[in-house]
């Protein structure tokens, strides 16, 4: 009897593992409503911020307006100068 309480599918150690499940199922749909709370602000901050707009526009895809100049900066590695043997 003792064994069919513990080890049975609703035993201690089967609504100890259902309970352990729902615990991290609540925390991942946790997660989930945030990440839904983000992209809606995400999805609203789009279609009613222009200059969000144009800030992601120019950074993420480097557009420019048509009167504008663009110009792009390239970072050039130094490298350390070889040293010449002296001649002995």
């Amino acid at each position: 009897m003792i064994l069919q309480l513990l080890f049975e599918k609703n035993g201690l150690l089967g609504q100890y593992r259902l309970y352990n499940q729902i615990q991290n199922l609540e925390q991942e749909i946790d997660s989930l409503k945030m990440e839904l709370q983000k992209q809606q602000e995400e999805n609203q901050r789009l279609k009613t911020d222009s200059f969000y707009l144009e800030y992601l526009v120019r950074t993420k895809y480097g557009m420019s307006k048509a009167d504008e100049l663009p110009i792009q900066f390239i970072e050039i590695k130094k490298e350390k100068p070889v040293s010449i043997p002296a001649h002995q």
